[in-house]
């Protein structure tokens, strides 16, 4: 049986304040923890950095650092072993203002599976003023940065073990996973999703092959 684990990628926004965006992977069986920390830590660099340019969006003040790696079990998703890896990442925008921590962005994972139990969320910290609209929206080419980091952060391969990870959604109803297949962002900050009737989003996808 695949080594299943949540990963979360944690750090600080320029006013202190911390954050943690999480989401699941699948490991081949036998995968040890050390390793899924190197697979994360590489993976952090990919989901900031590449042709993506995540990073470029946030402040040079918001700071990522050592992902937190948590083993679970596949039978009701408890903690069998924790470890957190090394690698860092920061922002790279330099000048103007970054948004309330209140503020985030969702994304949206999507399954072969169509109800609630295929689909799954991250939460990501709140980017600079450089990704907004002047009607308070995402830009589009926030929304695709987003999108296409999460791609390069499934096409992970580790350095250190050649590894790979599968990235799933987990449904603790079923206590099955399924394959992320397209990832969506849409262009509504999240504090304004709660209030947002008659506020039509757009959203932008991408397929993870």
């Amino acid at each position: 049986m695949s080594q299943l684990a949540r990963i979360s990628f944690q750090g600080a926004l320029p006013a202190g304040d911390e954050f943690q965006h999480g989401f699941y992977v699948e490991f081949p069986d036998g995968t040890l923890i050390s390793q899924a920390c190197s697979w994360a830590d590489d993976a952090l660099t990919n989901f900031l950095g590449g042709a993506a340019n995540l990073k470029g969006y946030y402040q040079a003040e918001t700071v990522w650092t050592g992902p937190l790696v948590e083993f679970l079990s596949h039978a009701d998703g408890s903690i069998m072993d924790s470890l957190n890896g090394v690698g860092s990442g920061a922002g790279d925008h330099v000048g103007g203002v970054n948004l309330p921590g209140e503020v985030a962005c969702a994304t949206t994972f999507r399954t072969a599976r169509t109800d609630g139990s295929g689909r799954g969320r991250s939460f990501l910290p709140p980017p600079g003023h450089v990704a907004l609209t002047n009607n308070g929206r995402w830009t589009s080419a926030f929304c695709s940065a987003v999108a296409n980091a999460w791609v390069q952060l499934s096409n992970t391969v580790s350095v250190a073990d050649d590894l790979s990870g599968l990235l799933v959604v987990w449904s603790q109803l079923h206590h099955e996973t399924n394959l992320v297949t397209v990832v969506e962002c849409g262009d509504v900050p999240d504090a304004m999703r709660s209030r947002r009737n008659g506020i039509t989003e757009v959203r932008t996808g991408a397929s993870i092959l």
